[in-house]
């Protein structure tokens, strides 16, 4: 009667010196440093004898103990069991920094906010996933998911600040670090510049005792790029000497927003309106009407004679 062969239970067998786990990394301090303090050692033997011989007989236990390092087979359990958990807390921290940046990204309510944790996602997979950053930042957005004409608003350019960072204007928003706001009807930039190079003169004697007059600047300035709204004012300290490149970006800012307003009513335009409201072509009440009139009163597009006058004509007096 056969019997099927009882799984042995016991270990490979170990190599003749060698530990019983192996350590590359203790191993190869141990070898090197082991190596040179017993070359030392050698060196030192005719000169200072007995400190030779301790460096010698020392290094060659190092060395001896560095090899037996070297040669030992498998992984040590414990410390296995340690890498593999030091790895798993990793990966849960790596997964929930990218999945907090990629809330906070689709919580953004406003362009500037939606550049920003974009940026911060961006951060976020390139330090927790470096080989494969890209993949991992598509798949965050995708999973929103997320717009990406939002974050494309064309740069006007970018200025440097002298406590850090750039300001980066854009047509839609402004952008300085970590803080940043989109750009409206009422958003106006400024560059303030105070102080003055100042000039200082005094003598100075050679070693052959001939005097000469020196002239020494000293930079006193200060500036400072603004941008304001009815809704939010971002300032940022600018080095004096980028004030023109800093007032060419709030020119091209200021030029889009006049843009972006509307045009002033002509009197053929102001004529068709009321005409409009007269004849009731949107089929309101009188009420009605008279509320649409007097916004144009409010916007200064009527007098009050104007307004009385045409009211009058609503009621049909």
């Amino acid at each position: 009667m056969n019997t099927a062969p009882t799984p042995s239970t016991t270990e490979p067998t170990r190599r003749r010196f060698s530990a019983k786990y192996e350590n590359p990394v203790l191993g190869k301090r141990l070898t090197i440093g082991g190596g040179s303090a017993a070359l030392l050692g050698l060196l030192l033997l005719f000169a200072e004898p007995f400190s030779g011989l301790f460096f010698f007989l020392g290094g060659l236990g190092a060395l001896a103990w560095g090899i037996y390092t070297l040669r030992g087979q498998g992984v040590d359990p414990k410390k296995a069991a340690k890498e593999a958990e030091r790895a798993e807390r990793e990966a849960r921290n790596a997964n929930y920094a990218v999945t907090q940046a990629t809330n906070r990204l689709a919580e953004a309510k406003t362009g500037a906010r939606a550049l920003i944790t974009y940026r911060q996602l961006e951060a976020a997979t390139k330090r927790y996933f470096p080989t494969q950053s890209q993949a991992k930042l598509r798949e965050a957005v995708d999973s929103i998911p997320f717009d990406m004409a939002r974050i494309g608003s064309p740069r006007f350019g970018s200025i440097g600040s002298t406590s850090g960072g750039f300001v980066e204007v854009f047509r839609d928003y402004v952008v300085f670090g970590q803080e940043g706001y989109d750009v409206d009807l009422t958003t106006r930039g400024q560059v303030h510049v105070d102080g003055s190079i100042q000039v200082t003169s005094h003598v100075v004697t050679d070693q052959r005792g001939r005097q000469q007059m020196v002239n020494q600047q000293h930079d006193m300035r200060s500036a400072t790029l603004q941008f304001t709204s009815a809704q939010w004012a971002l300032t940022a300290p600018i080095h004096p000497d980028h004030v023109s490149h800093a007032r060419t970006l709030v020119q091209q800012l200021d030029t889009l927003v006049e843009s972006l307003k509307p045009q002033a009513v002509t009197s053929a335009d102001l004529k068709s309106m009321l005409d409009g409201i007269v004849n009731n072509s949107s089929g309101q009440t009188a009420t009605q009407r008279i509320e649409e009139l007097n916004k144009l009163r409010y916007s200064r597009l009527l007098t009050d004679d104007e307004f009385a006058r045409v009211k009058n004509q609503i009621l049909g007096l």
